[in-house]
């Protein structure tokens, strides 16, 4: 009995401290940044790299994040903070039996503060798939629509959402006008289909930066 204990625990500690398949084996992680100053509402790319044979490697896609105050700060799959309310909370990356912290602080946000393209239209776009890979962030893009990987370029992103196609993508003066909600939102045909809810916080908070 004590022999089939030990074989118990084992299998325990092995299903906790057990990698994705493909993942490489390191001998440490790092977290970077190392520590963030946000305000509510903001987002934060995390990167998580590994320590294999004296160099380092991104393993940000095969880790999990936790916070220890949702209510402050969450993270999503991809490793991308969200700001939640006022506070301050602990970040944790888990990679195997490696773990890396660090502290995040949310302030509140500045009145009328005006919305950021980075830290709040990019984001919407990243989480409804628009800058995938398979959809326009393509290398030749799509439908003459193309934006960079998962936001790698946001100054290159603007220009397309706001400049090209002769500034049709964004129409201030009516922005639920504007091709670039109308097509997220299905309100014309899209070929990647609905990508925004219509009323929807998403829809809300890029038709406020429009204006």
């Amino acid at each position: 009995m004590k022999n089939l204990a030990a074989i118990l625990v084992l299998i325990v500690i092995a299903g906790c401290t057990s990698l994705p398949e493909g993942a490489p084996q390191v001998l440490g992680i790092s977290l970077s940044p190392g520590a963030v100053a946000l305000e509510v509402d903001a987002r934060q790319r995390l990167l998580v790299s590994g320590a294999v044979e004296g160099r380092e490697v991104d393993v940000t896609h095969y880790v999990k994040f936790y916070t220890d105050k949702p209510a402050v700060a969450v993270v999503d799959r991809a490793g991308q903070v969200r700001a939640v309310g006022p506070g301050e909370a602990v970040v944790t990356a888990k990679y195997g039996s490696h773990t890396a912290q660090f502290k995040l602080t949310v302030k509140p946000r500045a009145a009328n503060q005006p919305l950021s393209f980075v830290n709040d239209v990019l984001p919407i776009l990243s989480k409804a798939g628009c800058n995938a890979g398979s959809c326009h962030a393509k290398p030749e893009g799509q439908n003459g629509f193309k934006l960079s990987v998962f936001t790698y370029d946001p100054e290159s992103d603007w220009r397309e959402i706001v400049e090209d196609a002769r500034g049709r993508r964004v129409f201030p003066a009516f922005p639920s006008e504007s091709l670039f909600i109308k097509k997220a939102t299905l309100a014309i045909p899209h070929e990647g289909g609905q990508r925004i809810q219509p009323g929807s916080e998403s829809e809300r908070v890029l038709l406020k930066w429009i204006r």
